[in-house]
């Protein structure tokens, strides 16, 4: 069985609610060190959760969207924090 990093889960339920983002916007929005966030999108793609897709002109921006899969994923870990919380435990933040 394979586990989500707890740098993949943030990154994953962020983009559930936002669709896509920026390495940058996630960099920013997440406060994550930019190496651990690139090394989880590269995983999350790996594992087809995400998908990445970078602009053909200036300034290339990378652009990180969830799949099909990935929505579902987050979806699931958001509802697994909302069951912690509810019993008094702390979830996983945004």
């Amino acid at each position: 069985m394979e586990y989500l990093s707890e740098y993949e889960q943030k990154v994953l339920a962020h983009l559930l609610d936002k669709e896509k983002a920026t390495i940058r916007e996630l960099i920013r929005e997440l406060g994550m060190n930019p190496a651990t966030l690139i090394r989880a999108v590269d995983s999350l793609v790996s594992r087809d959760l995400a998908v990445s897709k970078r602009e053909t002109t200036f300034p290339f921006r990378r652009y990180i969207s969830p799949t099909e899969k990935g929505k579902a994923v987050a979806s699931k870990l958001k509802e697994l924090c909302g069951i912690l919380t509810e019993r008094g435990g702390e979830a996983v933040e945004k």
